[in-house]
């Protein structure tokens, strides 16, 4: 695929400039969207040696005038650079905490790489379908939303840093719709629901969700939702669930860390047939480890045993060993990263070693190559 790129440089370049390169880069990024013209794909760079604020007025990046349709074969990428697309340069994008949304009228096909966005009222983007957020880090959103709302169908969130969201009521940091993906992802100082999928076949892997108001993950309307490897963890508020399993058909919960809730994983929709098993319940209140119906326990749950998580031996929580872990560095795909694992991946087995079994863990699959 031939890729149209546009560079955008907020600190040295010019919209009289034709954008075809770093040296003759716009100075807006609505200028680039403006002459966006590719037939094959269009790519906006934008530089990573300065905030870029979004247009003067309170107004948003529009995104419904572009002069060519997206598609399969020519979608919208916009990411951050430094010298040479894709050499991770992380892009700034600086809402001034003047309008409600960075996007607006996103079409299909859009993709955001390698950005910092921060600073609106509202929410950052609402997605058509086919979209994409790759390590990207949203913060000081709200209070209405998070990094998205309403998502389209057919959307991947990898390796993103969502955090500062000042949310209330059941509002969320990311919100997934239908056949959706997310893994790798850190959300955390969330005020309301830390990660809500609401559409069919949803998975989320290896993500690290701490929130202090509402629920960890929300598992909401429809069907087959895959909830494995996570680490959830609270503050201990009445009535709050860390895995929160309402779909109306099959969700499957397996390998999650699940610390310091009311309840730790919750099912009141009977219409459910949930699998759960291999989790790490720790710190929950007492007897509340599980709570509601029709729970399908595939057993070798581990409840409130302290020693479970290894964190030296790479198991991951929230708190100090997160700073130990120097989050989110670790978590953008670097090649020199050491291998996390989010999940509860320490168990003793029947046979083998010594003290009567040996350990299995589950893949460390955050990181590099």
């Amino acid at each position: 695929m031939a890729i149209t790129h546009k560079y955008v440089d907020f600190s040295g370049g010019s919209d009289l400039d034709d954008g075809d390169s770093d040296g003759d880069a716009y100075g807006t990024i609505q200028r680039a969207i403006d002459e966006i013209d590719g037939a094959a794909g269009n790519q906006i760079n934008v530089k990573s040696n300065a905030a870029h604020v979004t247009p003067e007025g309170g107004n948003s990046y529009d995104l419904s005038g572009l002069s060519v349709s997206t598609s399969q074969n020519n979608p919208l990428i916009i990411s951050g650079y430094t010298s040479t697309p894709g050499d991770g340069g992380i892009g700034e994008i600086d809402g001034a905490d003047e309008i409600a949304k960075i996007f607006i009228n996103a079409p299909s096909h859009f993709f955001l790489k390698d950005l910092k966005i921060h600073n609106c009222t509202s929410y950052m983007v609402s997605f058509s379908s086919f979209w994409g957020m790759f390590r990207c880090e949203i913060t000081d959103v709200g209070p209405y939303g998070g990094s998205c709302w309403d998502p389209g169908s057919i959307g991947i969130v990898y390796g993103c840093h969502i955090h500062d969201i000042e949310q209330g009521g059941a509002t969320h940091a990311l919100r997934l719709g239908y056949y959706a993906y997310a893994s790798n992802n850190y959300v955390h100082d969330v005020s309301g629901h830390g990660i809500w999928a609401d559409g069919n076949m949803i998975v989320l892997t290896n993500n690290l969700v701490h929130t202090t108001g509402e629920n960890g993950i929300d598992s909401a309307s429809n069907e087959m939702h895959i909830i494995n490897n996570n680490t959830v963890v609270g503050e201990d508020i009445a009535g709050k669930y860390g895995l929160d399993l309402n779909a109306t058909d099959i969700v499957m919960a397996v390998g999650n860390i699940v610390k310091d809730w009311d309840i730790g994983i919750n099912n009141d929709s009977g219409g459910i047939v949930l699998y759960h098993g291999y989790n790490h319940l720790h710190g929950n209140t007492p007897g509340e480890d599980y709570s509601g119906s029709v729970l399908h326990d595939l057993e070798n749950n581990e409840v409130d045993n302290p020693d479970f998580t290894d964190v030296d031996g790479g198991d991951f929580s929230v708190g100090s060993s997160a700073k130990a872990k120097s989050y989110p560095t670790e978590f953008k795909g670097s090649s020199t990263n050491t291998f996390i694992d989010t999940g509860a991946a320490q168990r003793e087995e029947e046979g083998g070693g010594g003290g009567g079994g040996t350990i299995r863990r589950h893949p460390k699959v955050l990181g590099g190559a």
